[in-house]
């Protein structure tokens, strides 16, 4: 009972800052149409490379230094003004070089690319780093949390044609400064005066380049795919593989909240001593992210390219080429970050857990400079799983000696065989159905999510035997979570 709880959370937060951007593609893809989101997607992604890989070094290097600091304001303080000074002038460096490529070259959608500088304003604002560092993190998700709502307003109101890419990019960096300036007025209760001359400046700076090459090749294959679509095939392709991967991604946040939540269960079982039962919570992240990794990446895969007809609108329906096969990072990213997860728990560091991620991002960058201008967003999306079913074996690799690799397999198998009869079950539906409309997606998600549970239930899976207990505690659990979250949106500026 106390795994679902924390899974029900961990879930919770992360699809609040997944879902609310799929809920803006919607307005936004059938308001600015393929032409103007490609413009949008591409430059940001272009923008953002040159921003990510800064700002992410930092955040990991602050993150992990301020865990490790015993919990002084003083020393908290210190630190805290010495590792912002490095932020603001590295992105100012890196915002004047952006500002000079941009008025010497000829590029396209100059304007726009002008406007995307204002990210530039809000990585520097940025400071979430210090909240979670500190063990604050509900600051952040509540700051999250509100600001994406507060968007929908403004965006309806200004943003209402094609014409108005300039109003929705201003829109989206604007409420991105608001929100990093909610964190700054909090400042005061975390931090105290410091003498500001005698900031460990430089020690910052020396360590911060083993993480700026621990983040480098993670953030150039979060954006570089983009970013080589969108000057290489245009801004349809971008503007559709942008959609497909943003779907793909609320999927990821499912599964995800399953290794997260059976990363406490691991340590309980280290602290006892108990290897068995550290080994045996392995299998159970597998098992219990397969049974939903597996079934959200068949509803993906088939019902989502249908889905796309009415949800973004005719112009967008070759991004389900895309899907088909994004969907099954779904299952394959459970896999592996279930895996990860738990050995990070066990071992109670990032040992081992960094290489895979390394290897696997690697990879995808060539193979994206190699391939993406060639054979375009397809390619694109075939990178993407390759590249994560290259780090799932690695991982695996790692943990061959820890781990019996034909358990995991027995593990898997069933969710593999009730997710093919779900595939053709909803497959049998698309044929006879004359089209994509709302209530057809609806009826062929019912009909996949069927078969699929009569498949898992003639097996009875270890998932299956707790369902009684699981299926009543979850909907309480999940009312008390939504009050909760309510709750503590009214409360933020208490």
């Amino acid at each position: 009972m106390q795994l679902l709880k924390v899974y029900i959370q961990e879930t919770a937060m992360r699809l609040t800052s997944e879902l609310v951007p799929l809920f803006f593609l919607t307005y936004v893809a059938h308001i600015l149409r393929l032409q103007a989101l490609g413009v949008q997607a591409g430059t940001y992604a272009l923008i953002m490379i040159t921003i990510a890989v800064f700002s992410t070094a930092i955040r990991m290097y602050a993150q992990n230094e301020l865990n490790k600091m015993p919990p002084d304001k003083r020393g908290n303080s210190s630190f805290f003004w010495g590792v912002w000074a490095i932020q603001v002038i590295g992105l100012l460096v890196l915002a004047t070089i952006i500002w000079g490529i941009i008025r010497v070259t000829d590029l396209p959608y100059t304007n726009i690319f002008r406007l995307q500088l204002l990210l530039y304003i809000g990585a520097i604002l940025d400071i979430s780093w210090l909240f979670n560092g500190i063990n604050k993190t509900k600051v952040v998700v509540r700051r999250d949390a509100l600001v994406q709502m507060l968007r929908f307003v403004p965006l309806i109101v200004f943003v209402k044609d094609p014409t108005d890419l300039s109003r929705f990019i201003i829109l989206l960096a604007v409420t991105t400064i608001m929100a990093n300036l909610l964190l700054w007025i909090r400042l005061p209760s975390v931090l105290v005066r410091v003498n500001m001359k005698i900031l460990p400046v430089r020690v910052h700076m020396k360590s911060l380049g083993f993480f700026l090459a621990v983040s480098l090749l993670p953030q150039l294959a979060l954006y570089m795919n983009k970013a080589v679509l969108f000057v290489t095939n245009g801004v349809e392709s971008v503007a559709m593989y942008y959609s497909a991967e943003l779907l793909v991604k609320v999927g990821v946040a499912l599964v995800l909240g399953i290794a997260m939540a059976m990363m406490a269960q691991v340590t309980q079982q280290r602290q006892k001593g108990n290897s068995a039962g550290v080994e045996q919570s392995f299998y159970d992240a597998i098992e219990y992210g397969s049974a939903l990794g597996v079934i959200v990446a068949v509803g993906v895969a088939t019902v989502g390219p249908q889905a796309i007809y009415w949800f973004l609108g005719p112009d967008f329906a070759n991004a389900g080429d895309a899907l088909r096969i994004l969907a099954f990072v779904i299952v394959v990213a459970s896999w592996r970050y279930s895996l990860a997860l738990q050995q990070m728990a066990a071992e109670r560091g990032f040992r081992n857990v960094s290489a895979p991620v390394q290897v696997g991002a690697g990879i995808n960058v060539v193979l994206t400079v190699l391939l993406v201008p060639v054979y375009g967003m397809v390619a694109a999306a075939w990178v993407a799983l390759i590249s994560e079913l290259i780090a799932l074996v690695l991982q695996v690799l790692l943990l061959r000696r820890a781990l019996n690799i034909w358990q995991i397999v027995r593990v898997i198998w069933r969710y593999g065989i009730a997710g093919g009869i779900a595939a053709l079950s909803i497959l049998a539906i698309i044929h006879v159905v004359p089209g994509p409309y709302p209530k057809f997606s609806a009826l062929e998600a019912t009909v996949g999510l069927i078969a699929y549970i009569i498949v898992v239930f003639v097996f009875s899976t270890p998932v299956v035997r707790k369902a009684d207990v699981v299926l009543s505690f979850a909907l309480k659990q999940m009312v008390t979570t939504t009050i909760d979250f309510v709750q503590m949106i009214f409360r933020y500026k208490k």
